[in-house]
């Protein structure tokens, strides 16, 4: 039990840290994918920050099936 709370807590604390990520738009996508295709790793580093927010929302429809949420 004591497990599942500090998960949940850092899972908390995870989404208070990516809360104010701004989306991209599409068309800032294509630009920084375009940049990350020239080998700008600035750009990589954005199109993966600011897609933080898709990456937990896939996770949690696993952890609805079953799956652990965060593993130690």
């Amino acid at each position: 039990m004591r497990k599942m709370k500090k998960s949940k807590d850092v899972f908390q604390i995870y989404m208070r840290q990516i809360r104010n990520i701004p989306v991209l738009s599409k068309t800032e996508e294509g630009v920084y994918a375009n940049r990350v295709t020239e080998g700008d790793q600035r750009a990589k580093e954005k199109l993966i920050v600011s897609n933080l927010k898709f990456v937990v929302r896939i996770a949690v429809r696993y952890k609805k099936l079953g799956i652990p949420l965060m593993i130690d």
